[in-house]
């Protein structure tokens, strides 16, 4: 992670030499940079996930490394050394190691419900608001908590934590 203020011109932290060298000694580390990158067609096609600010074709200048392992500000958030880091084309997420297990297992749920309203509006037989949030019919409300319970043992049997 690191901490360039967003800057964009001179706030290249890496190219695609580093950020080769980065995925090839980290074998499954990732960069996320308040700044910018630079060389991005050269590392477009790595294997390695990558959140930055922006893309400028200068070197970085006027910056100095003022700490490692320490928490950095990445935007709004402090992210702390040992948070995970994850995101997706919305934005990245940083999440302190003791609520990982809660985010997953929150995550299953929410795709099951998901998954469990979508099949239901497209038998057709219900509107969203019989079925979306959480349906108001008894009967229908004990088929999704049943289908949640069965969907939830199958993820966590495939994928045990």
């Amino acid at each position: 992670m690191v901490d360039l203020f967003g800057q964009q011109e001179g706030g290249t932290i890496v190219g695609d030499n580093l950020f080769y060298y980065i995925l090839k000694t980290t074998r499954n580390g990732g960069l996320v940079v308040d700044g910018a990158i630079r060389d991005l067609d050269g590392i477009s096609g790595m294997d390695m996930p990558a959140y930055f600010r922006d893309v400028h074709p200068s070197a970085i200048n006027n910056v100095m490394i003022s700490g490692l392992n320490v928490p950095v500000r990445i935007g709004k958030a402090t992210v702390m050394p040992g948070d995970l880091v994850f995101g997706d084309s919305e934005g990245v997420y940083f999440i302190p190691p003791a609520l990982v297990q809660k985010v997953v297992d929150n995550a299953d749920e929410v795709h099951v419900h998901d998954e469990w309203t979508r099949k239901k509006f497209d038998e057709g037989k219900y509107k969203s608001s019989e079925i979306y949030g959480s349906p108001k019919d008894p009967e229908l409300k004990k088929e999704y908590e049943d289908y949640l319970k069965k969907r939830l043992e199958e993820i966590r049997k495939k994928n045990p934590r």
